[in-house]
């Protein structure tokens, strides 16, 4: 696809052409292969009122919990669930899962700068994870479940940009730069995730830099939970609690793809 146009965009421009553009191609796996082997996945360790009930259960619970099951009530009251609702629940909800390192899920407001095609563009994650003085390991994109934008592109420029962001802190520090990078993500649509590793090199930076098409390809390796009905995952996500302990046992597993100690 060495004859696609590069255009200079911001990540939440970045279609479907731009990531042929630059070579670079998602894979879906089942969770053996996403999760480097085995088979099993682990037991959830969230609260199990969570597991257990579909909607908050009577009587006190966790402060997490109680949290999640309001945002998720909230969200499902609305006709037509927005962004900054399922945004509010995604932060619940990876807070509850004890996701990045403590005090540090943040909603980066101030955005990336990055080099696509010889200009300086913007990438703006709706959440992201950072530790002190270190760049982003995660990053999360939420989007409408009736939203018929393909978010993967969106995603996949943020984790670029991201990569960079780590380039420049490398730099700013006097240490080497670093050859690549896994930048762990989740899209949710609705109230269903969808997980993705995406390893970013110093070539494929300087290639969507200079509007070159990279010689070697990048392979964006994405998992959606192995649920009973997966023609229903997109309208139902979290909704049932079948879905509910796939999800939150995925979850558990791709806590091995965060650099943070637990």
């Amino acid at each position: 696809m060495a004859e696609i146009q590069r255009i200079p965009k911001s990540a939440q421009r970045w279609e479907a052409n731009d990531l042929l553009a630059f070579n670079i191609h998602t894979v879906p796996e089942d969770t053996a292969t996403f999760f480097g082997g085995d088979p099993n996945l682990p037991e959830p360790t969230v609260d199990p009122a969570f597991l257990e009930h579909v909607e908050r259960p009577p009587g006190p619970l966790l402060g997490d919990t109680a949290m999640v099951f309001g945002s998720l009530r909230a969200l499902l009251n609305e006709k037509e669930p927005s962004e900054g609702s399922i945004t509010d629940f995604t932060q619940h909800l990876l807070s509850m899962l004890n996701y990045g390192v403590p005090g540090r899920l943040l909603k980066r407001r101030r955005g990336i700068l990055f080099q696509v095609c010889g200009k300086t563009v913007r990438a703006e994650p709706k959440i992201s994870f950072m530790a002190l003085n270190r760049g982003c390991d995660l990053l999360v994109h939420t989007v409408e479940p009736t939203s018929t934008l393909n978010p993967e592109p969106r995603l996949i420029a943020e984790a670029i940009a991201a990569f960079s962001d780590w380039q420049d802190i490398q730099q700013a520090a006097g240490q080497e730069l670093l050859r690549h990078k896994e930048i762990a993500g989740i899209i949710m649509r609705g109230t269903a995730p969808t997980f993705y590793k995406i390893v970013v090199t110093k070539e494929l930076l300087q290639s969507v830099g200079d509007a070159t098409y990279p010689d070697q390809p990048t392979f964006v390796h994405k998992l959606r939970p192995p649920v009973h009905d997966i023609a229903k995952y997109f309208k139902e996500g979290l909704q049932t609690l079948d879905n509910r302990r796939v999800i939150m046992q995925c979850f558990e597993a791709f806590k091995r793809c965060l650099p943070y100690d637990r």
